[in-house]
């Protein structure tokens, strides 16, 4: 096998939502915490959706039936501030703000159509390495439930 065969090892993952995905492993985003209330989601994909780059799923690479909806969320919230702490950047190895993705997880109340994000409990992910840890702000005035218009 040539160097360039491993370094794009192709993998397949059944999921509910978009069938049988062929990926490369390496853009398998690492969570060693899992998220909380999910502590087995250690292996997901962030996939663009369709037609708008303000929303990804982060779909579970372990459990095909597991898929989260998140937003960028500067596309909603200008003025989002988020100050990470030096245990949780270490714990993504994160050395450069550069290389920081961060998303929140949206909720949906189909019955009101109403789409929220949580903003107090943001992902981040560091694309350099693909390590990500959702991290609890302690700003009490971030919103669970913030509307996205």
């Amino acid at each position: 096998m040539s160097s360039k065969e491993k370094d794009h090892r192709l993998m397949e993952v059944q999921t509910t939502r978009f069938g049988a995905l062929e990926l490369d492993e390496h853009r398998v985003v690492g969570f060693a915490d899992g998220i909380p209330g999910f502590p087995h989601f250690t292996r997901a994909l962030l996939i663009e959706v369709e037609n708008n780059p303000d929303y990804y799923w982060l779909q579970s690479i372990d459990e095909g039936d597991l898929a989260f909806l998140t937003v960028v969320p500067w596309s909603f919230f200008a003025d989002y501030e988020l100050v990470l702490h030096d245990d949780d950047q270490a714990a993504i190895a994160l050395d450069d703000a550069g290389d920081a993705f961060i998303c929140c997880l949206v909720s949906v109340d189909r019955d009101k159509q109403l789409f929220t994000a949580n903003l107090r409990a943001p992902i981040v992910v560091n694309v350099a390495v693909n390590r990500a840890r959702q991290i609890i702000l302690p700003d009490e005035a971030l919103s669970v439930q913030a509307h996205l218009a």
